[in-house]
């Protein structure tokens, strides 16, 4: 699934939009209309930093 079909879903189902605090859109951030703490992030983070294999950095990965 890519990153921008996670974003849509997210904001359709809660009606709240991606917020991109940092520079560029690599990191989007959702808030909670009420109280506006985040409930949702999505992050770009790089496959060595998790310790994975398998994976490489792509907005695809294997269901």
């Amino acid at each position: 699934m890519k990153r921008s079909d996670v974003i849509k879903i997210i904001s359709e189902t809660y009606s709240v939009e991606a917020e991109y605090l940092w520079d560029g859109e690599t990191h989007a951030v959702f808030r909670h209309p009420a109280s506006n703490k985040w409930f949702g992030i999505i992050m770009e983070v790089k496959k060595k930093n998790l310790h994975f294999t398998g994976f490489e950095n792509s907005d695809e990965s294997e269901d």
